[in-house]
């Protein structure tokens, strides 16, 4: 998603802003069973600089059918799962600006993929 807003709140974000529980269900199982693809890909040196980390609301305690103690207790407590690059108006309008969104979109890409893989797609 690109948003165009004046006041530096330009952004490029993707992901799942509103997951049905279904969606959500299985986030938590692709969590819970292979963690490591999902930390492969939001570790990486790139998607860290672009995003960060996954944003979004998140539960205050564990969800439902897992321990407190889970080891990847803050990814299944997430209600969205998005990210989220922020753009200010200098950069949004420069002449660069195709390209570097294009970067950010690449950089994006396994991340949706990911998602693409493990969620049902809504109605």
């Amino acid at each position: 998603m690109l948003h165009l807003q004046p006041g530096n709140h330009s952004m490029l974000a993707g992901g799942c802003h509103e997951p049905t529980s279904e969606q959500l269900a299985r986030w938590r199982i692709a969590v819970d069973e292979n963690a490591s693809t999902v930390k492969k890909i939001i570790g990486k040196k790139d998607f860290v600089a672009a995003f960060g980390e996954l944003s979004g609301e998140k539960l205050a305690k564990a969800p439902r059918g897992y321990p407190a103690g889970h080891p990847d207790l803050e990814l299944l407590k997430l209600k969205q799962i998005a990210v989220m690059h922020t753009m200010t108006d200098q950069e949004i309008s420069s002449p660069s600006a195709v390209q570097a969104s294009a970067a950010v979109f690449k950089t994006m890409k396994p991340f949706l993929d990911f998602l693409g893989s493990i969620l049902p797609p809504t109605a």
